[in-house]
């Protein structure tokens, strides 16, 4: 199976690969964007995990949940559209002194084109192939909610996370709307040869009082890669 992917990769490579390119290093800079989006038996990454509540309704409380979130491809099957496809276990804990335990099953594709993650029966265009700044396409296009436009705004960017220093960043922003009904940002960051490692995710809805409109509630979720 770790087979077929890497002959995919090959393939990737050798048709979007620029031949004029000179580069010395043509992992990082004659790159066809697979390194983003690892699917390899074993990998794992682990995230800080944030959630912040806002109720609209229960004068205005404020929940707060902190947790950890281990991310890890555990093997590979073939779905009913015949393709090789990884499955990715997630698994949650309190924090570093509490066991893990599984939490959830997705899913995740790679074909030339991007990169495919199902979470929660909702299939997800995560990333472009090769990617590009600026590069633009539907993220929801396999799944039945609306469009909704992906852009890259970083490409190839040294960049610390948490913390942690990575040579080469991808950024993916989802969304970036504020209007006076509501407010929407989301955000996620690749890392070269480690995945995901930030995610964030904003919803909040306005309510016109006392002749501002203010955030009446909201959601904030943000997910940030630790070592482990």
């Amino acid at each position: 199976m770790k087979t077929s992917i890497r002959f995919l990769t090959l393939i990737a490579l050798l048709f979007m690969t620029p031949m004029s390119s000179c580069k010395k290093d043509p992992g990082i800079t004659a790159f066809s964007g697979y390194s983003y989006f690892p699917l390899t038996i074993g990998h794992q990454v682990i995230y800080e995990v944030d959630s912040i509540v806002k109720s609209e309704f229960n004068l205005g409380k404020i929940d707060t949940f902190t947790f950890q979130i281990k991310e890890v491809v555990e093997s590979f099957f073939i779905d009913n559209e015949g393709r090789e496809t990884a499955r990715i276990e997630r698994y949650k804990r309190a924090n570093a002194s509490e066991p893990w335990v599984i939490h959830k099953v997705w899913t995740a594709n790679l074909n030339l084109m991007n990169a495919e993650k199902k979470e929660d029966n909702l299939t997800f265009i995560k990333l472009a192939f090769p990617p590009k700044k600026d590069q633009k396409w539907n993220g929801n296009a396999k799944n039945e909610l609306d469009e909704q436009e992906y852009k890259i705004t970083d490409v190839n960017i040294p960049e610390s996370v948490n913390g942690i220093a990575f040579d080469s960043v991808l950024t993916v922003l989802q969304a970036d709307e504020d209007n006076i009904v509501y407010k929407k940002y989301e955000i996620e960051k690749y890392a070269a040869r480690t995945g995901m490692v930030y995610k964030e995710q904003f919803n909040g809805t306005y309510k016109y009082i006392a002749g501002i409109y203010t955030l009446a509630g909201f959601t904030h979720y943000t997910e940030k890669v630790i070592p482990f």
